[in-house]
């Protein structure tokens, strides 16, 4: 049977999650954000190593939700390079859970808010090719890179 943490531990988590609550409501700076997060994924990793196989999904599965989640209200809450900074360590997250619809749709996201940073259209392309095992999307990523950026050189090495 699984003997779950002290009551002592248990309040403390919540007054520590309350306090990043907190911490990030108000203006708050990106690396309050990430220290939030990084704060939920040594959570992530205490319980998993803490808790029996059979019961794992049950608990690591709201932690990694709310990791989650606090990446997505990051990404929507910050812009320009501070985007960019969030937007790595969430895909470099999704990629540790093989979660590819997730980085596909984080790839998207990113395209339709900078559609002008080629640095997005190549990650995505390659991602799309090396790790997803799509070439025709990694082509179709390319071709509508090349179509906005004709004159860029880096898309055009990157697609040849």
């Amino acid at each position: 049977t699984f003997i779950g943490p002290p009551e002592k531990e248990i309040r403390n988590i919540i007054s520590k999650r309350k306090e990043w609550e907190y911490t990030i409501r108000g203006g708050s700076k990106p690396k309050d954000w990430i220290r939030a997060i990084e704060y939920e994924m040594g959570l992530q990793t205490v319980l998993a190593e803490r808790t029996p196989k059979h019961m794992k999904h049950k608990h690591i599965h709201s932690v990694k939700k709310r990791i989650a989640a606090l990446y997505a209200r990051a990404l929507i809450r910050f812009k320009g390079h501070s985007y960019k900074l969030i937007f790595r360590k969430y895909i470099v997250y999704l990629r540790s859970l093989n979660k590819t619809t997730g980085i596909s749709r984080r790839y998207a996201k990113a395209l339709q808010l900078y559609p002008m940073d080629t640095d997005y259209w190549i990650e995505a392309a390659q991602w799309e090719i090396a790790d997803n095992r799509n070439p025709d999307n990694a082509r179709g990523l390319m071709q509508q890179a090349l179509r906005l950026h004709p004159q860029d050189q880096g898309v055009h090495l990157a697609y040849f």
